[in-house]
């Protein structure tokens, strides 16, 4: 959540991912990772973003989608600020319709995930295996990664997406 690609990607597929949510056509899973503290200036933005994702994930699982896309479209824009605040996370939960929001607020403040979330970079990034069944790689090499199925796109455009998506459906429905 303080990736520039990752908020580029979002905002180029998050209107298609929110389609194929709201007709049911897709489980779409995302797996914050905080591999980017160091370029947050010693705010811990990727750690502290990832884990208040990861507190509404928790507490409010219906609004995810939204407070992360919110998260992600939201990044603030380096040099000038590399992180948000807590009260700046809160407030996107608050703008994103969360439900528990004092619950919300604590996990926020407290970190609660941050050790979860540094487990699941070290995992993802150094040692494998990626939490995804079947993957086709060990681990992450780059942002955003995205996995269909198991297997890795690499295309440019959202038709490309929907492309890869329908051929890798198609091809698990023969197997």
């Amino acid at each position: 959540y303080s990736c520039p690609a990752c908020a580029q990607f979002e905002a180029v597929h998050s209107e298609q991912f929110r389609s194929w949510l709201e007709s049911g056509t897709v489980t779409i899973e995302y797996h914050p990772l905080s591999f980017r503290d160091p370029q947050t200036a010693g705010q811990r933005s990727a750690t502290r973003a990832g884990n208040a994702a990861s507190c509404v994930a928790d507490l409010d699982p219906d609004t995810f989608f939204d407070y992360s896309e919110a998260l992600l479209l939201n990044q603030p824009a380096p040099p000038e600020q590399v992180g948000l605040s807590d009260d700046e996370l809160v407030a996107l939960a608050n703008a994103a319709g969360v439900g528990n929001l004092d619950q919300v607020e604590s996990c926020i403040r407290d970190e609660r995930f941050a050790g979860w979330l540094q487990s699941a970079t070290d995992r993802a990034m150094k040692t494998g295996p990626v939490p995804v069944r079947n993957s086709q790689i060990p681990v992450v090499r780059g942002t955003p990664t995205v996995l269909v199925n198991g297997q890795e796109y690499a295309g440019a455009s959202p038709a490309d997406l929907a492309a890869f998506v329908a051929s890798v459906i198609d091809a698990d429905a023969m197997d």
